[in-house]
């Protein structure tokens, strides 16, 4: 498996109080509230990389050497932050320059689920996605956990999006592109893998 580059959004300001701070995402209009210890991590990022890119490695190494830490509880620290982080909009997943990032996928592409990620159905409003080496955890909405199920290596991306126009109203075309957008994030993240020679 490659490994993942991540980066601080652009848009991301801090704001420090006493015991906790606040992080602005201004692209977004959203504020997170974090304590003072995720604050110091986050000015850590911020110092020692700014704007540019940084590898679980990266972290693991911040971590060890600012709190003293083992590299096996650094690297255990670095795989929290990033799940939690990620899903919450404080990282961002860079594409590689070798083609990782998916955004060659297109309407014939095949995606398949990686088993190493399992999906727990909490509802019928959604459930979410863990994998148990990384600790990586995704919330998924109902029409998201309905792609997830869809991607069996056979159903092309336009065989999903038309199981899912019989099966949620109000799809369309803007709708169409969030759903390949997530999909090429999921291939981002390394949970699903891109099938090739089926049908060729």
């Amino acid at each position: 498996m490659c490994g993942l580059l991540y980066s601080l959004p652009q848009d991301l300001l801090l704001e420090r109080y006493e015991d906790r701070g606040v992080v602005l995402l201004a692209g977004c209009d959203r504020f997170i509230t974090l304590n003072r210890a995720a604050m110091t991590i986050l000015g850590l990022l911020q110092n020692a990389f700014g704007e540019a890119s940084f590898s679980r490695s990266d972290l693991s190494a911040l971590l060890s050497k600012h709190y003293d830490l083992t590299a096996e509880q650094a690297a255990e620290k670095a795989n929290d932050l990033l799940a939690s982080w990620s899903t919450e909009g404080l990282l961002r997943i860079v594409p590689d320059a070798r083609g990782q990032s998916g955004q060659g996928a297109d309407r014939q592409t095949r995606f398949i689920a990686n088993t190493d990620w399992v999906l727990s159905e909490e509802d019928e409003d959604g459930g979410v996605l863990f994998h148990p080496d990384t600790g990586a955890v995704w919330v998924l909405n109902r029409t998201a956990m309905a792609i997830w199920n869809l991607l069996d290596g056979w159903r092309t991306v336009a065989d999903v999006l038309m199981a899912l126009h019989e099966r949620f109203e109000g799809m369309d075309a803007a709708a169409d592109e969030q759903v390949m957008a997530m999909m090429r994030h999921l291939y981002r993240i390394e949970a699903v893998s891109i099938v090739k020679g089926i049908g060729q």
